[in-house]
């Protein structure tokens, strides 16, 4: 059964705030094995198939609907999350909500984790999946986006895309950057919210960064906010759920990349502003990682 968005976002705003500011951690996928991906259509105007996992099924197509105007629609859960990409007025818009009776309902921890792993599944069935043309690209870059969706934010989403709003780093990647946010408990400037990054690929730690402890390179993650640190792995600052075929760096995806890994999980409203200025797709592939 859905639940009625209201609810949920109340819950999530409030789960992110408890305790004077701590988050609730989410229930976190500790399996790396992924599902399986069935492909029965993978070309320019047409992406079609299924992701099966752990008994749960995941339906999936993109579709040219007009010149330069694609649909995509995802099915989990009993969600239906629709979006539509129009390349030649650069407008693409989301949307969600109950399958069976198209009730407005709000994406889940759940669901996020089962299209992260489809996400996962489906770049490593297709190599280059963003860098292609047409339905697979659209597929690419909107089921990424939702991948790493924040429950307090609505489904019903429009972003009328400006390009030169997005501040392109192509130029830092395999440098370390500071890079920083803002939440409850620091500002930009201040060294608890700054990462000293390395933009780029530099390995991963399952599945999250390194980070530099004064010492060494230990931890994964780092949901204290410890002041002035330096991080290294999984893609940081690129746009897009961790590492994958999309190659877009901006300062943007920088600023959400920090405040996940940076004090928050990839679900906290406090990230929401973050992930609603980056760019949602390849915007401005840098061609590299």
């Amino acid at each position: 059964m859905r639940t009625q968005c209201g609810l949920l976002v109340a819950f999530a705003i409030g789960a992110g705030c408890a305790g004077g500011g701590r988050e609730v951690a989410p229930v976190q996928n500790t399996q790396d094995a992924l599902g399986q991906v069935t492909i029965t259509s993978m070309d320019e105007k047409l992406a079609t198939g299924t992701y099966l996992d752990k008994g749960e099924t995941l339906t999936f197509e993109a579709k040219q609907v007009a010149a330069q105007v694609y649909s995509i629609s995802v099915k989990l859960h009993g969600l239906t999350l629709d979006g539509t990409m129009d390349f030649a007025n650069a407008v693409q818009s989301l949307d969600g909500y109950s399958t069976s009776d198209g009730v407005d309902t709000q994406m889940v921890e759940d669901d996020r984790l089962m299209i992260l792993g489809f996400v996962k599944a489906i770049e490593k069935a297709v190599p280059g999946l963003m860098t292609q043309k047409g339905a697979p690209q659209v597929l690419g870059e909107i089921a990424n986006i939702w991948a790493e969706w924040i429950p307090a934010m609505p489904l019903k989403y429009t972003k009328v895309f400006a390009q030169d709003r997005q501040t392109s780093i192509c130029g830092q990647i395999g440098s370390y950057q500071w890079k920083n946010h803002d939440c409850w408990s620091c500002s930009n400037s201040s060294g608890s919210c700054n990462t000293g990054a390395y933009i780029g690929y530099g390995g991963s730690c399952s599945g999250d960064m390194w980070l530099w402890n004064g010492s060494s390179w230990s931890t994964c993650d780092d949901q204290n906010h410890s002041a002035w640190k330096y991080g290294s792995g999984n893609c940081f600052a690129r746009c897009g759920e961790g590492c994958g075929s999309g190659t877009t760096y901006s300062e943007e995806c920088a600023r959400h990349d920090d405040c996940v890994r940076n004090g928050h999980w990839t679900t906290s409203s406090w990230c929401s502003d973050e992930l609603s200025a980056a760019c949602w797709g390849d915007c401005a592939p840098c061609g590299r990682n």
